[in-house]
This record gives structure tokens, sequence and C-alpha cells, in this order.
């Protein structure tokens, strides 16, 4: 998937760019697109490598209290919640 804003190309002197020309953003503005458009890409590749029913646990918004199984059986949860566990694997 690529949806690139050209600013993040930054000033060429006239050369053409292409998907793989090296991003070299100028401006703030195209700092922020370079982020935004370097997130979007992680989001869609974690989006095919997750399966549907864990997309669609959070579509839901479900909760799911882990207070029992943290105390009682004295369980380390690796990550605070899902959104952090999916920002760390990508």
């Amino acid at each position: 998937m690529d949806m690139v804003a050209t600013g993040v190309y930054g000033d060429r002197q006239g050369a053409s760019v292409n998907e793989d020309t090296p991003p070299a953003p100028e401006s703030d503005r195209a700092v922020r697109r370079l982020a935004a458009e370097t997130a979007l890409r992680a989001w869609a590749e974690a989006r095919a490598r997750l399966s549907a029913s864990a997309w669609s646990f959070p579509g839901k918004s479900r909760r799911v209290d882990n207070r029992r199984m943290r105390e009682e059986l004295g369980v380390a949860l690796a990550y605070q919640d899902l959104d952090e566990g999916i920002r760390t694997s990508l």
C-alpha cells in the first residue's frame, strides 16, 4: 500500500522520485505526513498478520478483568493492554 505525499521526498532538484526513493522530508508538515504514512503502513501490515477474531475483539469494546489471573496465579502480563501489545509487535 503506497499513499505517499510527494513532500516526504524533499527537494530533489527536479529529479523524479518513486516508491523506492528514500524519504527526506524538509518541512514540519512533510515530517508529520511521513510519520502518518509510516504508521498507516505498519497498521496495514499488522492487520494482515492478525486473525479476524483478533481484530474483532477491540472493535466490540470488550473488556476482560484479568485481576484474578494476575493476583491469584501471579501472572505478569507483558503488555498493559491490547493496543500496547499490537504497537510493540509492529
